[in-house]
């Protein structure tokens, strides 16, 4: 087996950041759809701070009953959805 094929799990890794970067960009260069998702969920984070330590891990988190609400509410879960959809389709669609 070429040895190369093995490292390629740890080639991956290192380039992710960077190609979700370039992913993100293109996207908010090429789809106003995203652009808008992207600006709700930030909305939604800047009201609800603890949206955000969620999503960015971190640590141990307690949530109030408004803080927990919130994160639940289905807009929340679509705009979370709709973005990961269109990285899906923007990465299906070119070649990354």
């Amino acid at each position: 087996m070429d040895d190369s094929y093995c490292l390629l799990p740890e080639r991956i890794s290192e380039q992710f950041f960077e190609i979700d970067s370039d992913i993100v960009m293109d996207l908010a260069a090429a789809s106003p759809e995203y652009t808008k998702l992207k600006a709700q969920m930030e909305e939604l984070k800047r009201q609800n701070p603890a949206i955000g330590a969620l999503l960015e891990g971190k640590g141990e988190l307690s949530f109030s009953a408004e803080e927990h609400a919130a994160f639940y509410i289905p807009k929340f879960i679509r705009t979370q959805k709709s973005l990961e959809k269109n990285k899906f389709l923007r990465i299906t669609s070119k070649n990354y």
